[in-house]
């Protein structure tokens, strides 16, 4: 377990050998944990602050959130030797085109798949980077040291600019302007609290940003076990056209039914079955692995 600040923690992967192909990933991408609470299994994505071309192995930064189950549970209970439950990475918030100039938005531990994506970008020879970073005060930062070894590292082509709400409070859209200037042709990554992306993207579509060159990150966990139950349902028109779905999910087979008018995710909520939800994105599910937290994590 690596300490990143006082609510903030790195855990470092050992993944064996023989999995070492299928859990190849691209910077921004996450990892998908199930971890036991309360006689449940709970599952949460996070994204990979490790970089591919960088580091040599996976690492993920949970910080903690005020009632959250896993992030605490993680925080609190995860030791070094530990095993979990990961699925291989996925998601599609990825650097695609590292020769063009970027801006990336972090806010909070929204830093981390922007890091990954920064990291790699700069090995594979990104000319000009400017990093946007927000927290609550300077105590908060995570990776603060190791921005800084960066930074000094690659001063001509990075730059990063720390925004703290203890001193310029809140990122506004006009500083989102500011710091976008001189850069027309770059491609925009943001991560981070809602109200925070929401500024960030009004800003730069205000300013004739092409939406194609702005790639967002938004996770949506799956409800958990005790919650199912309560969760809200869409009620199809029972004269609506229907469809027969065949499902496999982990090892086992399910068929629904899928009505016109009905959330294309819904159906697949397979009554008793867990699976990870990013940014309302589908994707198939591959098989859960167990991996055990290495060396690494004794940092």
């Amino acid at each position: 377990m690596i300490e990143e600040t006082a609510d903030a923690k790195s855990l470092v992967f050992r993944i064996p050998e023989p999995l070492r192909a299928l859990f190849d990933y691209r910077p921004g991408q996450f990892l998908t944990l199930r971890v036991p609470f309360e006689g449940k299994r709970l599952i949460r994505c996070y994204s990979l602050a490790s970089s591919p071309d960088v580091d040599a192995e996976h690492k993920v930064t949970i910080k903690r959130v005020d009632g959250g189950r896993v992030s605490n549970w993680l925080n609190d209970h995860v030791a070094a030797g530990d095993s979990l439950e990961v699925m291989p990475p996925a998601g599609h918030f990825q650097l695609r085109h590292p020769e063009r100039d970027l801006v990336l938005f972090g806010g909070g531990s929204g830093i981390t798949p922007v890091l990954s994506i920064l990291k790699s970008a700069l090995h594979l020879g990104a000319e000009r980077i400017r990093l946007v970073y927000a927290n609550r005060d300077e105590d908060s930062i995570i990776f603060k040291r190791e921005l800084r070894e960066i930074g000094l590292a690659c001063p001509q082509r990075l730059e990063v600019v720390h925004v703290l709400d203890s001193v310029q409070g809140f990122l506004t859209e006009a500083m989102v302007t500011q710091q976008i200037r001189g850069f027309d042709d770059a491609e925009y990554f943001i991560c981070g609290p809602g109200p925070f992306m929401d500024t960030v993207e009004r800003a730069l579509l205000a300013a004739g940003t092409d939406s194609r060159r702005i790639h967002i990150e938004r996770f949506v966990s799956p409800p958990d076990p005790d919650e199912q139950d309560t969760a809200p349902s869409a009620m199809p028109d029972s004269g609506a056209p229907s469809a027969q779905l065949a499902i496999e999910l982990d090892g086992e087979s399910h068929a629904l039914e899928c009505r016109t008018g009905k959330p294309s995710c819904r159906p697949c909520s397979v009554p008793g079955s867990m699976r990870p939800r990013p940014a309302r994105r589908a994707s198939a599910v591959p098989a859960w692995r167990r991996w055990r937290r290495g060396n690494a994590g004794r940092q």
